[in-house]
């Protein structure tokens, strides 16, 4: 049911440059990896993606988290902000912005069955309401 990030997917690509500019308030460079995927830099690091590929943070919330992550910057961009302010300048907090989104979102994702029914034990027993 959730479309995994797929980087030879157009929409996932356009989307994830989108992010780039909403989130940097600049067009990306058309840099490039070995893989000849652009938009694989340090940069990302800043507003807390785990490398310079942010394509390989999405795993678990797939291609909804990216929206997600776009709908974050676009409506709360003060907000968005200054976490990632915090997620750069203060590293001994470790609060990763873009991780900890991703995360959320694959988190609502299980709860709410949107993952074809692969929900493991130890999930069933929070939705329950038994921890």
């Amino acid at each position: 049911m959730i479309t995994p990030y797929d980087e030879t997917n157009q929409l996932h690509e356009f989307n994830l440059k989108k992010l780039f500019s909403l989130a940097f308030n600049q067009e990306p460079a058309n840099d490039e990896n070995e893989r000849n995927l652009p938009l694989v830099n340090d940069t990302w690091k800043d507003i807390g993606f785990q490398g310079k590929n942010p394509r390989t943070d999405f795993r678990g919330g797939g291609h909804l988290s990216l929206l997600c992550l776009i709908y974050f910057v676009q409506n709360y961009k003060r907000e968005f902000t200054e976490m990632a302010r915090v997620t750069k300048d203060e590293e001994e907090k470790m609060w990763l912005t873009a991780i900890s989104s991703i995360n959320v979102t694959h988190h609502l994702i299980i709860y709410l069955y949107m993952n074809d029914g692969d929900v493991p034990q130890s999930h069933l027993k929070i939705r329950a309401g038994r921890n």
